[in-house]
């Protein structure tokens, strides 16, 4: 009997997919900040949806980078 709560392969899934979350919100980022350069209208669903990924990679224990702009 082991106390691993979770198999390998859980563990490795759950790695994967955070890093899929990791992923995905940096490109939506990207996409963000070029319709904002861009003066074009961002979406409330991607501000959302960068929010949750923030809330979500860092109930993980991963960094989450938030750049600020000056001006």
């Amino acid at each position: 009997m082991t106390t691993d709560p979770l198999p390998a392969t859980a563990t490795t899934d759950q790695s994967s997919g955070i890093s899929e979350v990791s992923r995905l919100a940096n490109l939506l980022a990207e996409r963000v900040l070029s319709e904002h350069m861009a003066d074009r209208p961002v979406p409330d669903d991607h501000i959302h949806a960068l929010t949750q990924a923030a809330q979500l990679l860092a109930e993980y224990g991963q960094d989450v980078s938030v750049a600020r702009q000056s001006g």
